[in-house]
């Protein structure tokens, strides 16, 4: 499905917009795929009987961060590129655009001050919040679909 999502948002002129956007394409299917990745490590590791170490979550957060910040570098990447850069956001459009990981970060600030962990388990929540948040911003209108087929 996001194979088929994404061809349409891929210009078919060689070049470094076009490794971009298939970046950007292929860290969208990895990014979908990481569940199913990480579950059957889970089921072949007997982690749903056993623990792992908290090491294991630290691996898997600090991936998935990396991943996130990869992806969003990517975007502003083909943005520049296009120059689609006309809008100027205001600054509540920019604070709603990282709500996710400003909510995350008080989340974690206020565990840390009371030695408590549920901020860990909420990591993936708002690390998958603040990915879809480009398509969010699309959805509400405030930024304009991408197409990048030139007419």
């Amino acid at each position: 499905m996001m194979w088929f999502s994404y061809m349409d948002r891929i210009t078919p002129e060689p070049g470094p917009l076009r490794r971009l956007q298939l970046t950007k394409c292929w860290l969208a299917i990895l990014a979908v795929s990481t569940p199913i990745a990480v579950g059957l490590i889970a089921a072949l590791n007997n982690w749903f009987v056993e623990k792992p170490s908290p090491m294991v979550f630290v691996i898997i957060v600090v991936l998935a961060t990396t991943h996130l910040v990869i992806s969003l570098a990517v975007r502003l990447k083909i943005e520049k590129h296009i120059q689609r850069r006309e809008k100027i956001f205001s600054s509540v459009q920019r604070f709603a655009f990282f709500a996710p990981s400003i909510m995350f970060t008080l989340l974690a600030t206020a565990c840390a001050l009371v030695g408590d962990t549920i901020w860990f388990s909420a990591t993936p929540l708002f690390l998958f919040m603040q990915g879809s948040m480009p398509y969010v911003m699309e959805l509400l209108g405030v930024a304009e679909p991408e197409t990048y087929h030139r007419a």
